[in-house]
């Protein structure tokens, strides 16, 4: 039904095939793929909301994302799985957690959080710096900047951190195997939109690929609002120029951001092969858990 529905050019389509593309949207933002996200769904409601803050422990500098989403359709797997230096395990650059929402029966969302060591992640080893599919994440602005990658676990799961002259990002892309068989179809499909909460700009979005564990979900967040108030962020990012600047009695320079995020977009085609599968998956009860 889905497939010829989506397949037709007249009015009623479009709308369903809108209404799909705003249910898959609000999986891509969550970690999974929402009900409750309904045809008047739009972009500004794939995150509930994003916040940041900033903390020491020892001497090390931390930042922490964390990201209420939409789901429904998809239940999502509680996991917390820590990020770490491959050559030596017991240098921690972080930890990613998964916590559904667990206020009762048609209350759908959870909250995805990546704790980041900014001291250790900065001088880590880094990995390729590409979605797990193996395209270029949904990021502009960074080539005057250190982007560096590194793999959570052993699911395909990336985190990202860049940093430079106006550049602080954080970001953290998640594959799902259960979501492989989407994927299948339109490998190399990137889908991502821009959202600004409060003063957080971030891009969320899904990824396809044709092999296990690369179609899922990801998550970039502009730092920028935070620079000032985090001594080892603003080194990174300015060289130490933005602590030596002032204006006014003591006021720091503001911190003027490069980070472009981008809007990704297939064919009309691509997406529609991608949201028909997902809406089949999730009319299955598929369960979103990291293996």
């Amino acid at each position: 039904m889905f497939e010829n529905e989506l397949g037709s050019k007249n009015k009623g389509s479009k709308k369903l095939r809108k209404g799909l593309l705003a249910g898959a949207l609000c999986l891509t933002a969550t970690s999974v793929f929402a009900t409750g996200c309904g045809s008047s769904t739009t972009t500004s409601s794939i995150l509930n909301n994003v916040t940041l803050k900033t903390y020491q422990q020892g001497t090390d500098q931390w930042i922490q994302m964390t990201a209420t989403l939409s789901t429904a359709g998809y239940t999502l797997g509680a996991v917390n799985i820590p990020i770490v230096n491959p050559a030596n395990p017991a240098v921690e650059y972080g930890q990613i957690t998964l916590a559904p929402d667990l206020c009762g029966t048609g209350c759908n969302g959870g909250d995805l959080t990546l704790a980041f060591n900014i001291t250790q992640g900065a001088h880590g080893q880094s990995v390729s710096p590409l979605l797990p599919n193996g395209t270029a994440i949904p990021v502009g602005g960074l080539q005057n900047a250190t982007v560096l990658a590194f793999n959570v676990g052993n699911f395909g799961a990336k985190v990202y951190f860049a940093f430079g002259q106006g550049v602080a990002l954080l970001g953290t892309a998640i594959p799902f195997a259960a979501l492989d068989p989407a994927g299948q179809y339109v490998p190399g499909l990137d889908v991502f939109a821009p959202i600004t909460i409060s003063n957080i700009t971030a891009d969320v979005g899904i990824f396809a690929g044709s092999q296990p564990n690369t179609t899922g979900v990801g998550l970039f967040v502009d730092l920028s609002s935070v620079v000032t108030t985090t001594p080892a962020l603003a080194s990174l990012t300015s060289n130490g120029l933005l602590q030596a600047h002032h204006i006014g009695q003591g006021e720091a320079a503001p911190f003027q951001s490069s980070v472009v995020m981008q809007t990704l977009r297939g064919s009309a085609q691509q997406e529609s092969y991608l949201y028909n599968e997902v809406v089949k998956l999730s009319q299955k009860g598929t369960h979103l858990v990291i293996q």
